[in-house]
């Protein structure tokens, strides 16, 4: 009880620390040749690696 307690008073009362903005890099998974990635295709292993 005493933790939920805590919590609240935290939540309701405590200091607001600034948000740190996370990038995301996106690989392409393939081609642009065909819809999926393929193991025969040389161009799909290139951009995997």
């Amino acid at each position: 009880m005493i933790k939920y307690i805590k919590k609240l008073w935290k939540k309701w009362f405590g200091k607001e620390e600034p948000k740190q903005e996370v990038k995301i890099e996106i690989k392409p998974t393939h081609c642009l040749t065909h819809l999926r990635f393929k193991k025969s295709c040389p161009a799909c292993l290139e951009i995997v690696r």
